[in-house]
């Protein structure tokens, strides 16, 4: 259709050469030479949206009541795509064993921290998913991670949880750059004052009590203020008030365990 229209509307190109042969041929020359840049540009502009169409598409979500709870968002597949530039490598805010976590910018602007977990399919993956949105929805704490929401499709798992603009202790005082001052003793201070708050409300006042079994620099996450907030909970363990005895060894990469 739409080179049926470039050639019916062919006669708008100016007769350069009415009654001149040369300026003819040159009109003429013109005229071809403007048609075959039109029909590249459409051809290369469908050639870019088949391929966007093709690295971002539609993906039915997969029902689960298990993970349901409380006022969590569900995120569609392609949401998620588009906020992280389809998983751009140069996305990613850290690689750890249980996926990778890529900064995306949502629909409504808010950044946000996607953590794509890897292995889902095998039972210890599927575990750890339905456990980190369990925990992070039940425990809620300032120094705690906050679950934004979740994406799960027959074969991904996805977690939403707000952006921590400072990274984490591990990155700050490892890959801190030079440029920049080392941090305080003041900020230190507050970090593991914080951590620490974080982690006696899990063991203190969650009912059922609950053990992280993960705790390192690398899981105490830092806000735009360096508040600390405690994250990665797919390893965590609850523990009945009346258990005297807790198998607690350390989970995932190696790292500090509470010794409660």
């Amino acid at each position: 259709m739409v080179f049926k229209v470039l050639l019916n509307n062919f006669s708008i190109i100016p007769n350069l050469g009415e009654g001149n042969p040369t300026g003819a041929i040159a009109g003429e020359i013109a005229g071809g030479a403007t048609l075959l840049f039109i029909v590249l540009a459409i051809a290369f502009a469908r050639w870019r949206w088949r391929k966007s169409q093709e690295s971002i598409y539609n993906v039915p979500d997969e029902g689960d009541p298990e993970v349901l709870l409380g006022q969590l968002n569900r995120f569609s597949l392609r949401a998620l795509q588009v906020a992280t530039n389809n998983f751009s490598d140069k996305n990613i805010l850290g690689r750890g064993g249980s996926g990778n976590v890529y900064k995306g910018r949502l629909a409504d602007g808010s950044l946000v921290a996607v953590k794509r977990l890897k292995e889902t399919r095998t039972p210890g993956g599927e575990l750890q998913f339905q456990t980190e949105v369990e925990m992070t929805s039940r425990a809620v704490h300032q120094n705690l991670i906050r679950l934004r929401g979740f994406c799960m499709t027959p074969k991904e798992r996805l977690l939403v949880y707000p952006y921590m603009a400072n990274g984490n202790v591990a990155s700050c005082l490892r890959e801190r750059p030079s440029s920049q001052p080392p941090l305080d003793w003041p900020t230190r201070k507050q970090i593991a004052l914080g951590s620490a708050r974080g982690l006696s409300y899990l063991h203190d006042h969650c009912d059922p009590k609950i053990v992280h079994r993960d705790v390192k620099a690398a899981n105490i996450l830092l806000n735009e203020k360096f508040e600390a907030v405690v994250g990665n909970f797919g390893w965590v363990k609850l523990m009945d008030y009346k258990d005297t005895h807790v198998r607690t060894a350390v989970c995932g990469t190696v790292g500090h365990i509470a010794p409660e």
